[in-house]
């Protein structure tokens, strides 16, 4: 699928593919997790350059999308590791509730 427009004074058409793949779409959701370890980091009062360990508490649905997505995760938030544990359901991710924290390393 796509969509299209004219230009203005006929000089061409523009279209875009607006297709949504499986990959663009982990994708996103890599960047909603990126966005909300930092809003855990801020609400935690850490300095920006601290490293963290991140705990995550993953549907296996969620964790199966995202794996290929665990290194820019943890580039983008200085995690130094991220480990997985199911804890008190604390956050939102993709409509689903996840468990998430962050402590300095």
């Amino acid at each position: 699928d796509g969509a299209s427009t004219s230009l203005a004074g006929g000089a061409g058409v523009v279209v875009l593919d607006i297709d949504v793949t499986p990959e663009l779409e982990a994708e996103g959701v890599a960047r909603d997790l990126v966005r909300l370890v930092q809003q855990a980091r801020r609400e935690a009062g850490l300095q920006v350059s601290d490293r963290i360990e991140l705990t995550l508490g993953l549907p296996e649905s969620l964790r199966r999308r995202l794996a290929v997505h665990e290194d820019f995760v943890a580039a983008e938030t200085l995690a130094t590791a991220i480990v997985f544990d199911a804890a008190e359901l604390n956050a939102e991710l993709d409509g689903e509730p996840i468990h998430l924290a962050v402590r300095v390393r």
